[in-house]
């Protein structure tokens, strides 16, 4: 009796130091390969900018922009810590989530993509954080989203933001401003540009079951680099947008 004990707590022993073994594994080589491919895919140039730019940004003026950016944001499992709870909570999501910062070139690849950063976090602040703006040259163009209130930051240095018109309130209750039709069109136009980094960050999601589900807690700290390397897989098999 006491031996088939020792045997089992033996056997039990060794599976949990072979589990060990092997998240330990796993989280070296996930690592390695994210550092990796951040090495194989830098920047590109104003070269490629130029070469691969679809004609529509000509159209609308904006044969400049460099990089388009958007957020995106993945759900995690939550325990009872108040202050992560707080710190994770999206006011956008309704949800505890993760989020990132994506950039891709206007020819449709992924150029890229953030740390992980706490859901409560704004989109002023993650462009702040992650100094995105200063991958784009001097005198060339950023295009986001109209919640990217970054006009000081790209003022700083001397880069054109591109981003859709809004109407806004005048004076009290819910009266607002209405877009001009021209505004209205340029916000269309935008619209149909951005469209690329929307179905970025739906690829990155949708293409790893990994991120399919809320992330568990044992890969928080992992996060930054599974994200990171799904999306730069992503991006080396990534179809360049057409050129029309």
């Amino acid at each position: 009796h006491h031996a088939h004990r020792a045997r089992c707590a033996s056997r039990g022993y060794s599976l949990w130091r072979s589990r060990g073994h092997c998240l330990t594994g796993v989280t070296t080589w996930v690592i390695y390969m994210n550092t990796e491919l951040e090495r194989e895919h830098p920047l590109p140039d104003k070269a490629m900018f130029n070469r691969t730019r679809p004609s529509g940004f000509a159209k609308m003026g904006a044969d400049d922009v460099e990089m388009i950016i958007d957020c995106t944001e993945f759900f995690v499992e939550m325990g009872d810590e108040p202050f992560l709870q707080k710190l994770l909570w999206s006011e956008y999501k309704q949800r505890h989530t993760l989020k990132f910062l994506v950039a891709i070139s206007p020819g449709g690849c992924i150029v890229y993509i953030s740390e992980a950063m706490p859901g409560s976090i704004t989109d002023q602040n993650i462009v702040r954080v992650t100094k995105c703006v200063d991958f784009v040259r001097p005198v060339a163009a950023l295009m986001a989203d109209r919640g990217f209130k970054i006009w000081a930051q790209c003022m700083r240095r001397s880069v054109r933001l591109i981003m859709p018109a809004c109407s806004f309130s005048a004076g009290r209750g819910n009266c607002t401003v209405p877009m001009t039709p021209r505004e209205a069109q340029n916000t269309y136009e935008i619209a149909n540009l951005r469209i690329h980094v929307e179905r970025a960050m739906s690829e990155i999601k949708k293409g790893w079951r990994i991120l399919r589900s809320p992330l568990v807690r044992g890969r928080l700290r992992l996060a930054s680099a599974i994200v990171g390397v799904c999306a730069l897989q992503l991006q080396a098999h990534w179809p360049r947008v057409a050129s029309g």
